[in-house]
């Protein structure tokens, strides 16, 4: 196998090992705490070269455009106490992709955020309420309120038949049922447009955050000025190549604090590391400096119509397994490593849900 040479600047890309991905290691034990310097900010998705910063960018790789739109439409407005749109719509691919934003803008917007899930019954009253505490809050404060309303399909959805009338994206037989068992209603939906209507956007604003775009009620996905849409579509293209930099860069920073000992490791991998300290190679053991074959892991990785794409979750599963192999079989580069767990990692996303992102973000 040719291996294309990649070669790193060791003076510019300097692991900061007080960041780690929110639950991305699991496996090595590693907590974080980026509130106390929400400032540093470092290139880790182009390993050095001189990019624009976003908040953003030490939370997940590539997507700079919706990564923009975000920090312009909310964490800037909250971090200089302007006005807020009325609601903000994201939609994910995955879980795991949704908690690295989401994370990213707890930890780097000046705000007061509330969670709230739109299984509840009473989701309502609950923003109601939530939105007098938060002018309560404002007038004696002055900090806003972000109010995130999760797995917005539950309350914010299509009927079964509307979805059918509609025929705007592929629906399955899977999606109708998924919609007549979560009983979404025009009722419902009539009345999110009503209250976004309501003057809060001084102190406040709604986030509604989904896995499921496809089964949002279109009228008010096309409110224009009322809700603000941002749809992160399944990695792929230059958006996949600068998040498989981003979580290889994060494996190195893993790696940099099991030698320096500032993580405990898992007892399995134990005696394995201390042979290697102590025949003076653990240090040696370097990831961002390796011929890392990104063209060729773009091929591997990239996404089809029939086969559907790896996730965010699937990159994260990958990168710290792929480590566990390379402490185990050093001699063997990483990006070797990288692929062979690839090869056998289920994609995530599956077929009829990629051609579903894939028809969202032609529509909205």
């Amino acid at each position: 196998m040719k291996i294309l040479p990649y070669y790193s600047s060791k003076s510019q890309f300097k692991p900061d090992n007080s960041y780690q991905k929110l639950n991305d290691v699991s496996f090595f034990n590693v907590q974080q705490n980026m509130s106390s310097n929400k400032s540093l900010i470092y290139d880790v998705v182009q390993f050095g070269a001189s990019i624009k910063s976003n908040p953003l960018d030490n939370h997940i790789g590539g997507y700079k455009k919706e990564k923009e739109v975000i920090s312009d439409l909310l964490i800037t407005p909250l971090n200089k106490k302007r006005v807020l749109p009325p609601s903000l719509l994201l939609a994910f691919p995955d879980d795991y992709m949704r908690e690295q934003v989401i994370c990213g803008i707890t930890q780097n917007a000046d705000a007061n955020f509330v969670s709230l899930s739109a299984k509840n019954e009473l989701l309502g009253e609950q923003i109601k309420k939530s939105l007098n505490d938060a002018k309560r809050d404002f007038q004696n404060t002055k900090k806003q309120t972000v109010i995130v309303v999760n797995d917005a399909q539950n309350v914010i959805g299509m009927s079964p038949a509307y979805a059918k009338e509609l025929s705007l994206i592929p629906m399955t037989d899977k999606d109708i049922k998924y919609l007549k068992s979560h009983g979404s209603n025009i009722k419902k939906v009539n009345f999110f447009k009503s209250l976004l209507d309501m003057p809060y956007q001084n102190y406040a604003t709604i986030v509604f955050v989904t896995t499921e775009p496809q089964y949002i009620h279109p009228d008010l996905m096309t409110r224009d000025g009322k809700m603000k849409k941002v749809i992160f579509s399944t990695p792929q293209g230059r958006n996949l190549k600068e998040i498989i930099k981003f979580e290889i860069s994060k494996a190195n920073d893993m790696l940099d604090a099991l030698k320096s000992g500032e993580v405990k490791y898992p007892d399995d991998l134990a005696k394995r590391l201390v042979r290697l300290r102590d025949k003076g190679k653990l240090q040696k053991m370097r990831i961002d400096e390796e011929n890392i074959p990104y063209q060729k892991l773009m091929r591997y990785c990239a996404p089809a119509k029939n086969k559907g794409a790896y996730s965010l979750s699937n990159y994260n599963n990958i990168v710290v397994n792929a480590l566990k192999d390379y402490i185990k079989l050093p001699q063997t580069p990483y990006s070797m490593h990288f692929i062979f767990n690839l090869v056998s990692e289920p994609r995530a996303v599956k077929s009829e849900s990629y051609l579903q992102f894939e028809s969202m973000k032609k529509l909205f």
